[in-house]
C-alpha cells in the first residue's frame, strides 16, 4: 500500500531584499486559492492566520497603540 500522497505541497522561508519571505510552489498556492474561494477570504488571509496559529498568539499593546493614535 502506497502511503505517499500523489501531490506534495511545498513552501520554504527565503531571505530577500525586504527581509524574510514564505515562498510557495505553484501547486501549493493553487491548493490555497481553490480552498479560499468557498470561504470568501484571500489565500494571504488564511495563510497568515495559519502561520500565526503555529507561532503563537498576537497580543496588541493597547496602551502603546492609544498613545500613538493620540499624537
Amino acid at each position: 500500500m502506497n502511503t505517499e500522497p500523489d501531490n506534495k505541497l511545498s513552501l520554504e522561508w527565503v531571505r530577500d531584499e525586504n527581509g524574510v519571505a514564505l515562498v510557495f510552489d505553484r501547486t501549493t498556492w493553487k491548493v490555497f486559492e481553490d480552498r479560499v474561494r468557498t470561504l470568501d477570504k484571500t489565500a494571504e488571509q488564511i495563510i497568515t492566520t495559519a502561520v500565526v496559529g503555529v507561532l503563537g498568539t498576537i497580543k496588541m499593546d493597547n496602551y502603546a497603540l492609544n498613545r500613538f493614535m493620540s499624537r
